[in-house]
Formats: structure tokens, C-alpha cells, sequence
């Protein structure tokens, strides 16, 4: 039992010392961890996650395209919400009729379809996303973005830092920092 429980304690020490330069800034690199390093670096694979990474390409690009039509859409419901203030309507005493009229002459209703067309775009590559799970870095760098989408509306996100929740904008920052490095 005392072999074995000085196996592991030497083992792990072993270990800190070669982890302790990455865990501690300003520690030497220990010439066993250098070499280490130098025999085996880390190459990814050609294949290594490539669909998830190729996913996460088309995830950005719908993503970019997504937002702008988001924009416009909630612009547009604020210009449907002012107008039909300003003509005194609702929706108890003009119906919905009234208000769809109103709708459509701002385009809300078409920057909504918009919206909605680009949304579905963007979940369809989600949900071949999550259909894929990763297994590197790289693979983890996708499912950070897919998490930050879901888990922090664009209203919050766009916000100035000063004006989000803390464990939003901790979240944001804890994902930024993980694309980051993995990507």
C-alpha cells in the first residue's frame, strides 16, 4: 500500500512540475516539459472535427446574416408600436386588422418574415451542431458559439457592458475567451 501511495504522490508530483509553468505565470519551463513538448507536440488531424469546424464557418456566416434582419425586424415592431400609438389604436378597441394594416405599411411584417427566414437557417446548422459533439478544441470553439446564441439573446448582447446583467456578461466573457483559445 505505501509502494503504491508513493507511486501516485511521485507520479503527481511528477506531473504539477511539468503542468506548473502553464498553471503559474512567471515559472520557468522545466527542461523535462520542454522536451516533452518538442517530442510530441500537439498537430491536429486533417480530419480532426473538420464537419464541426466547417459547421462553425457556416454557423458564423448565418449568424452574420441573421443579425442585421433581427435589427431591422425589432426596428420596425418599435416604428408598428409608435404609429399605432399615434393613431390611438389597440388592439381591445381596433382589433387586429387595424394593427396588421399598420404592420405592413411600416414592414414589419416583412422584416419579420426576413427575420424568421434567417432564424430558421441558423437552427438548422445548430442543430446539426449539436448533432456532432466535440472532441477537440476546435469542436469545443463551436459549441461556445452555439452556446453564447442560446444563451444570451442578441438584445442583452448588444447592450453596453455597464447595462447587462453580471452573469451575462460573465458568460459572454468566459465563451469569448473560450473561442478564442480554441479556435
Amino acid at each position: 500500500m505505501t509502494v503504491a501511495r508513493r507511486s501516485v504522490v511521485k507520479s503527481l508530483f511528477g506531473s504539477v512540475a511539468l503542468a506548473a509553468p502553464a498553471m503559474m505565470p512567471g515559472c520557468a519551463v522545466s527542461p523535462a516539459a520542454e522536451a516533452i513538448v518538442k517530442a510530441a507536440p500537439y498537430v491536429p488531424a486533417a480530419d480532426d472535427q473538420a464537419e464541426l469546424v466547417r459547421l462553425g464557418r457556416e454557423f458564423d456566416r448565418a449568424e452574420a446574416v441573421w443579425i442585421p434582419l433581427w435589427r431591422e425586424m425589432r426596428r420596425t415592431h418599435d416604428d408598428w408600436m409608435a404609429v399605432a400609438a399615434k393613431r390611438g389604436l389597440t388592439f381591445r378597441d381596433d382589433g387586429i386588422p387595424a394593427l396588421n394594416t399598420v404592420s405592413a405599411e411600416v414592414g414589419a411584417e416583412a422584416a419579420s418574415d426576413a427575420n424568421d427566414h434567417a432564424l430558421t437557417e441558423l437552427e438548422g446548422i445548430i442543430d446539426q451542431i449539436n448533432a456532432i459533439p466535440p472532441t477537440s478544441l476546435a469542436g469545443l470553439a463551436v459549441h461556445a458559439k452555439v452556446v453564447r446564441h442560446w444563451s444570451v439573446p442578441l438584445a442583452i448582447r448588444e447592450r453596453p457592458v455597464s447595462e447587462r446583467e453580471e452573469e451575462r456578461t460573465e458568460l459572454l466573457r468566459f465563451l469569448a475567451h473560450l473561442e478564442r483559445l480554441a479556435s
